[in-house]
C-alpha cells in the first residue's frame, strides 16, 4: 500500500464524514 493511497482513502472517508454530518444535521 503506498502513502498516496493512504491518503487518498482518508480524504474519501473524511468526505463520508463530511456528508453524513451535513444529512444529518
Amino acid at each position: 500500500m503506498k502513502p498516496s493511497d493512504l491518503k487518498r482513502l482518508l480524504g474519501y472517508w473524511g468526505l463520508t464524514q463530511i456528508h453524513r454530518m451535513m444529512f444529518w444535521g
